[in-house]
C-alpha cells in the first residue's frame, strides 16, 4: 500500500512538472511568433485575425534543433523527453521535436496546455505532427479546441466535429465557436464519449 501511494505521488509530481514544461514551452513559442513576420503573414493571408490567433494561443517553433536547451536548464532534459518536447535520435543525440512549424497548444478542459499540434507552412509531410502520448496527454482521446468551444457548445447545445485544427479556428472566427477536431486520428469511442458528456447533438463535417 505504501509503495502504491508513493508511486501515485511520484506520478502526480511528474504530471505537475510536465504541465510546467508545456506552459514554459508555450510561452517560448508565443514570443517567437510575435517576432516572426513569416508566420504572422502566413496566418493573416489565410484570413485569421489577431484576436483569433490570440484566442487559440498560436505560436511558432524556430527552425533549429536545440531551441529548448536555451529555455530550460540541463537537469530538466529527462522531463523534456517525458513530455514529448524533445526526442532521442539513433545516434543518441537529443533534439527538439518541433521545428519551423506553427504551434497550436492543446488544452485540457481546465485550460492547461498539455501538448502541441504543429503545422507546416512550407508543404512538408506530414502536414501536422502532434506530441506523442505522455503522462498528461493521450492523443487518441483528446479533442482539439474543446476547451475554447465549451461555452459555445453549452449555449448552442451542439458540437461540430471537423477534420483539422485550421478548420476549427476558421469556423470559430466565422461564428461557429462550437467546432472542434480529433488530433490526426479517426473518430474513436473515447472522442464520442467525451463530446456526449457536453451535448447529445454531435454534427460531423468532414
Amino acid at each position: 500500500q505504501f509503495a502504491t501511494k508513493a508511486a501515485h505521488l511520484n506520478l502526480r509530481a511528474v504530471n505537475r512538472a510536465c504541465l510546467r514544461l508545456c506552459r514554459g514551452q508555450w510561452s517560448f513559442y508565443r514570443d517567437k511568433f510575435n517576432s516572426d513576420k513569416f508566420s504572422q503573414d502566413y496566418l493573416h493571408d489565410r484570413g485569421l485575425k489577431n484576436e483569433t490567433i490570440e484566442r487559440f494561443g498560436i505560436g511558432f517553433s524556430p527552425d533549429a534543433w536545440h531551441n529548448l536547451d536555451a529555455v530550460f536548464t540541463p537537469d530538466l532534459k529527462p522531463l523534456l523527453l517525458e513530455a514529448g518536447l524533445q526526442r532521442t535520435g539513433q545516434s543518441g543525440n537529443v533534439y527538439d521535436f518541433f521545428r519551423n512549424r506553427l504551434m497550436f497548444p492543446i488544452r485540457n478542459i481546465r485550460g492547461q496546455v498539455i501538448a502541441f499540434s504543429a503545422r507546416t507552412m512550407i508543404g512538408e509531410e506530414p502536414k501536422y505532427i502532434n506530441t506523442g502520448d505522455t503522462p498528461i496527454f493521450t492523443k487518441g482521446s483528446e479533442v482539439f479546441g474543446l476547451y475554447e468551444a465549451r461555452k459555445s457548445i453549452q449555449d448552442k447545445k451542439r458540437v461540430i466535429v471537423v477534420e483539422g485544427q485550421m478548420d476549427v479556428i476558421q469556423l470559430s472566427q466565422a461564428g461557429f465557436g462550437e467546432a472542434c477536431a480529433p488530433l490526426g486520428t479517426a473518430i474513436r469511442a473515447e472522442h464520442i464519449e467525451r463530446l456526449l458528456k457536453m451535448t447529445d447533438h454531435v454534427i460531423f463535417s468532414f
